[in-house]
């Protein structure tokens, strides 16, 4: 078998592995893969198949060099931009460790074809409610012809990372927790790891 052939059976055999997402995200409502979760197949299916994937990192970029075992020269290499983060209460050596972390679970991810749910549909495919929001003015009494107070729209809520639009409750829970409203997971990697948020350990 070529590399190609090696990573495919992989990915195939993944399928039918009983790999349960233990990561929750509790202010979008969605789970995800911990890096945790899925190593331990996938590193017994690549010594099955002979092959293996080395991560390595610069400032610039995180890389996964798959390998095929039996023929060394036979190399498949995945790439993604590095980036930062500035996590509360630690220094700067476990702030680089936790993008890390971050980083290889995606380029495993990518490698091996694990799929997770789209996180932006968990958060923009509900309806919204369309009814404007009652609210009595102060200074406007209520007339003959009705009893109801004036009422104005609340103006549609907006995600601080990428500006799609947002439910209230969401954006209450991340505008307290974090100080920026953040719509999905992905918009959360990209605060952390541009240091506008700051993660709880």
């Amino acid at each position: 078998m070529n590399l190609f052939e090696k990573i495919q059976e992989i990915r195939v055999r993944l399928k039918d592995e009983d790999i349960k997402m233990t990561g929750r995200n509790p202010f979008a409502g969605y789970d995800y893969f911990e890096l945790a979760d899925f190593l331990a197949p996938v590193n017994r299916l690549m010594k099955e198949y002979k092959m293996t994937a080395i991560p390595s990192f610069t400032s610039e970029n995180a890389t996964l060099t798959a390998i095929n075992l039996e023929d060394t020269q036979e190399r498949w290499i995945i790439t993604s931009p590095f980036g930062t983060a500035q996590l509360k209460g630690c220094h700067e050596v476990q702030n680089i460790g936790a993008v890390e972390t971050y980083q290889r679970r995606y380029l495993y991810q990518a490698l091996f074809d694990i799929a997770e749910s789209d996180a932006l549909n968990k958060t923009q495919g509900k309806p919204q409610d369309t009814k404007p929001r009652a609210k009595p003015t102060k200074t406007q009494a209520p007339t003959n012809n009705s009893t109801k107070p004036q009422t104005s729209v609340k103006p549609t809520q907006k995600c601080d990372i990428c500006g799609r639009a947002m439910d209230d409750k969401l954006y209450n829970q991340t505008k307290n927790a974090y100080g920026k409203a953040i719509c999905s997971k992905e918009c959360k990697i990209k605060a952390v790891l541009s240091g506008d948020i700051k993660e709880e350990k």
